[in-house]
């Protein structure tokens, strides 16, 4: 399982590049570290584009923590969610703070150096490679042996045996294992090695991880701590000081002591040996001087004076030490100049690019501008065309309906003229035109059976003669609300059969010579356009196109024909409002009002009874097309 942070990223590895500014630098990222505080190589391509990550403020904290080539722990980095870095290769997708990065403990990401172990009297190592980590380990052959804790002096790097008792180790120890044993816990960056052009470039994640094996530990204890340790341990009185007697007693003792408890053989070798090279290279005599020097108010004496009078000689380490800083901050300073200038270059050349793209966008826009005016052009051209050649036709049209037209005002002005002419001569009758129109007398289907029986019927014949599968009480609601309503409205949306339904029923009942289906139209505001209107010029009744008139005036004039179902069908009836071209008939729809019909006209024909076997049925539909039926109609009629 890898280890996330609360951004919901891995933690990585990295070390700092180079800055750009006093705040903003980029780090280069490693490795992942996953769970167990293991860690796998960062591929540089999973970190476009230039396999870095870009800190955006507090770089200095960074750059003054951490050394060159020393490892860090990012803990957190957030990619750019507005893609920049996709149309703009300088850019990077991971950015971060400064207060994100986190130094290592002192015995993570350990260096290993693959060379021989150093003697312990002269521990220099050969390499001279900048080492990002104070803790380091020698892997000699088959064998890893570590941590050291490394200085450097004018001869080299010198390593020591690393104190901490976290590390389970007798003092002045190191651990000493298989290098094949601790494999798991190694990680080589062969890509960083080339990537940076420094060794080294393998690492042990944890010094700790090594208990978990087998594991020896290596005495690797200093000529100068061994000395210390042993006047620890044979000069017990407090004011004993190691000097030549005390020393040549001290040597015999070692001599002649055959087994001492916490000693090893070869750190009796060595004190036999060290301690003959120590008096005769005059240490103690050091000791007693530096003894001597710091605690006699004579030798703080001698002091001062030696110091007045080798004042240059004294100061000149100083003076060193100052001018190796200056250069040092010199070459920072050149440092930070030259990536000044190289990010000015590299945003002087992005301006420049920015600035040819602009004017290829400009002039790529202003063709595309013209293309499309040009496209424009033509469409309008062709579009003036085709209305042209429209506008003919519908000219001609215009002027075929205008003759038409003109014929038929010729033949209403000449009876207008005629009937003026009739006024002013005396000639005026004012008996009315009618005109008799022959209507089929159908009579319904005979039956003998309960009311059961009749809708069974009725169900069967949809069924199989039609193909609609209606259930009987469907069928019986819908013969019902015919029946005793004047107005039966059918709604729903187009296609779902309300039109067919109806004539499948007069189909059944027998009655399809009696239904009258009058398609409304849209614009309907008044009686003349379903119905007719009374001419008082002509003094005739003028019958709308519907047939509505002959149909309710033929049930006035044949009593006989009462007795049968007259179905008047008004499709899409709400493609005008129904309240206003139905308005005559809409009192007709409670049960107190008599069925009559005011034409307007004169003498006896001026009142059309409605028989009471003529039903009206509309069809609606539920859209956007159509007009809402009114609650005053609604509380009519069931729907």
């Amino acid at each position: 399982m890898e280890k996330t942070k609360s951004n919901g990223v891995k933690p990585l590895l990295a070390v700092k590049d180079r800055p750009i500014s006093s705040s903003g630098g980029f780090v280069i990222p490693i490795a992942y570290e996953s769970e167990n505080y293991a860690y796998v190589h960062a591929d540089r391509y999973d970190f476009p584009n230039n396999g870095r990550i870009w800190v955006s403020s507090e770089y200095e904290a960074i750059d003054r923590r951490f050394s060159d080539y020393e490892f860090f722990r990012v803990n957190r980095y957030s990619a750019d969610d507005n893609g920049a870095y996709i149309e703009n290769p300088h850019l990077e997708k991971y950015w971060m703070r400064g207060s994100d990065a986190e130094a290592l403990k002192r015995f993570e990401m350990c260096p290993v150096i693959d060379e021989a172990l150093p003697p312990v009297e002269r521990s220099y190592l050969k390499a001279s490679v900048p080492l990002p980590n104070r803790s380091v380990f020698i892997n000699d052959a088959d064998y890893l042996y570590g941590p050291f804790e490394w200085t450097k002096d004018e001869e080299g790097i010198r390593i020591s045996a690393a104190q901490s008792p976290l590390l389970g180790l007798k003092p002045d120890h190191v651990f000493r294992v298989r290098t094949e044993d601790a494999l798991t816990f190694i990680i080589k960056f062969e890509s960083f090695k080339n990537y940076l052009s420094q060794p080294p470039v393998v690492y042990l994640f944890n010094t700790n991880f090594l208990k978990s094996i087998d594991y020896e530990q290596q005495d690797y204890i200093s000529d100068d701590r061994l000395i210390t340790w042993g006047n620890k341990h044979f000069l017990k009185a407090s004011g004993a000081r190691l000097n030549r007697k005390t020393a040549t007693e001290w040597l015999e003792a070692v001599k002649n002591l055959k087994k001492l408890t916490g000693m090893e053989t070869e750190r009796r070798k060595r004190l036999i040996r060290l301690i003959p090279e120590m008096l005769e290279a005059g240490i103690h005599q050091a000791a007693l001087i530096n003894d001597f020097l710091s605690n006699n108010p004579d030798g703080n004496g001698i002091v001062e004076q030696y110091l007045q009078d080798n004042k240059e000689k004294f100061f000149k380490e100083q003076l060193k030490n100052i001018k190796e800083n200056a250069e040092k901050e010199a070459l920072s300073i050149k440092r930070d100049i030259y990536f000044r200038r190289e990010e000015k270059a590299r945003l002087d050349k992005e301006i420049e690019e920015l600035r040819k793209k602009k004017k290829e966008e400009k002039i790529r826009q202003e063709q595309e501008r013209t293309q499309e005016l040009l496209a424009m052009e033509e469409s309008i051209k062709r579009s003036i065309q085709e209305e042209t050649k429209l506008m003919e036709l519908v000219k001609k049209k215009i002027q075929t309906e205008v003759r038409a037209l003109r014929a038929d005002d010729i033949e209403e002005k000449l009876a207008e003229m005629k009937t003026y002419l009739d006024l002013l001569n005396g000639n005026y009758t004012r008996e009315q035109e009618t005109t008799e129109t022959s209507v089929s007398n159908v009579r319904a289907k005979n039956f003998d059976g309960t009311r059961r029986d009749f809708v069974d019927k009725i169900h069967d014949y949809l069924s199989e003669q039609c193909g609609r599968n209606y259930s009987s009480d469907e069928i019986a609601n819908l013969l019902i609300c015919i029946q005793q309503s004047f107005l039966t409205i059918l709604a729903g949306p187009p296609g779902i059969g309300k039109t067919s339904i109806v004539h499948y029923l007069s189909e059944a009942l027998g009655i399809t010579e009696n239904l009258l289906k009058i398609p409304v139209s849209r614009g309907w505001t008044s009686q003349r356009d379903i119905l007719g209107y009374f001419n008082p010029l002509r003094h005739q009744y003028q019958k709308a196109r519907t047939g509505l008139y002959d149909f309710l005036h033929i049930t006035h004039t044949e009593g006989n024909m009462s007795e049968f179902s007259r179905w008047v069908l008004l499709d899409e009836a709400n493609l005008s409002p129904i309240e206003h071209y139905w308005a005559d008939f809409l009192g007709m729809c409670d049960p107190e009002d008599e069925r009559k019909l005011d034409t307007g006209s004169s003498g006896n024909g001026r009142i059309l009874h409605i028989s009471p076997c003529v039903r009206f049925i509309g069809t609606v539909n539920n859209d956007n097309t159509t007009e809402r039926l009114s609650p005053r109609l609604i509380d009519r009629v069931p729907v």
